[in-house]
C-alpha cells in the first residue's frame, strides 16, 4: 500500500513537471516571438527617424509615395504625421519591453520552481 502511494506520488510529480516544462517552452517561444516583433518596429523606429532627419535638412518640396505614384505634400503635413508613427512605434515598444518582462519573470519562476521539483525529486 506504501509503494503503491509512493508510486502514485512518483507519476503525479512527472505529470506536473512536463505540464511545467511545456508552460516553460511556450513562455520561451512568447518571448522569442516579442523579441523579433521587437527588431522589427525599431528598424521602423529608425526608418522613421531617418525620414525626419533628411525631411529637417531637405529645403525642397517633399514628396510621398500614393498608390505607386510620388504625390507632393506639404512639409509640415508630413513631419507630423512622421513624428505620429515615431510616438506611435515608441509607444509600442514600450508595451513590449513591459511584456518581455512580465514574460520573463514567469519562465525565472517557472524555471525555478521546475529545480527545486527535479532536486526534491533526486533526494527521493
Amino acid at each position: 500500500s506504501r509503494l503503491a502511494l509512493r508510486q502514485c506520488d512518483v507519476d503525479m510529480a512527472e505529470r506536473i513537471s512536463q505540464e511545467q516544462a511545456a508552460h516553460y517552452q511556450q513562455l520561451e517561444q512568447s518571448l522569442q516571438i516579442i523579441l523579433m516583433q521587437r527588431q522589427q518596429l525599431q528598424m521602423q523606429l529608425g526608418e522613421i527617424e531617418h525620414a525626419l532627419k533628411e525631411l529637417n535638412a531637405t529645403t525642397g518640396q517633399p514628396h510621398r509615395m500614393v498608390g505607386g505614384i510620388l504625390v507632393s505634400v506639404e512639409k509640415k503635413t508630413l513631419t507630423s504625421d512622421l513624428e505620429s508613427q515615431k510616438e506611435l512605434l515608441t509607444a509600442r515598444l514600450k508595451k513590449m519591453d513591459e511584456q518581455e518582462a512580465a514574460i520573463t519573470s514567469r519562465a525565472e519562476s517557472l524555471k525555478k520552481d521546475i529545480l527545486g521539483s527535479l532536486k526534491k525529486e533526486g533526494e527521493r
